[in-house]
């Protein structure tokens, strides 16, 4: 057998440890189903057949087709996590549009960026804008819609931090309006 090489964690030698081979793949559950259609199939036919009488308390033929359907279809696997869109985008407005809208709010109140915007919710802020942003991707990997929302959400914290409200307003109504249509939308009036 084969040996991993000792390699040192934290300043112990961690011993060596057998490698190990490829795993052989297995039919798992493909030769328990086919056996399964095969008998399935062959109850079927031989009910079909006129010399069969069948016995009460079977089942009928739709209920076998039915049973060999699901045997012979394969099931797909399902991810922990694996959710729609919608419910993803649904979950993070509960998470991150409060601390969007707040700021929003504090800043449009204040009229101006002020000493304890930055220091209190600026950071805060601005991460809740990218999350916000990364979250509206229309497929599975981030795309041109979310970086674009990420990258407007990094120049909405360079304009604050440079105390330019006109132009952080400006970013932030533009960032709004770059959201896609959907369970992603809103507005600054909502309630946060």
């Amino acid at each position: 057998s084969r040996l991993n090489p000792a390699f040192t964690l934290e300043g112990m030698t961690v011993g060596m440890a057998p490698m190990r081979r490829t795993p052989v793949p297995r039919l798992g559950g493909l030769l328990p189903r086919i056996l399964a259609l095969v008998a399935l199939c062959r109850g079927a036919l031989w009910s079909l057949s006129s010399a069969y009488v069948a016995p009460e308390g079977t089942m009928p033929r739709r209920q076998v087709i039915a049973v060999a359907a699901q045997v012979a279809l394969p099931s797909t696997v399902a991810f922990a996590g694996d959710r729609d869109r919608a419910s993803m985008i649904l979950n993070a407005r509960r998470k991150y549009l409060p601390r969007v809208l707040g700021g929003y709010k504090q800043l449009k109140a204040d009229g101006k960026v002020t000493d304890a915007f930055i220091e209190e919710t600026l950071p805060r802020f601005v991460k809740a804008l990218d999350l916000w942003g990364s979250i509206q991707r229309l497929e599975e990997a981030p795309d041109k819609t979310s970086k674009r929302l990420m990258k407007e959400a990094k120049a909405i914290g360079v304009a604050l931090k440079a105390r330019n409200y006109e132009e952080a307003m400006e970013t932030l109504e533009t960032y709004r309006k770059d959201i896609p249509a959907g369970p992603g939308e809103f507005a600054w009036t909502d309630e946060s």
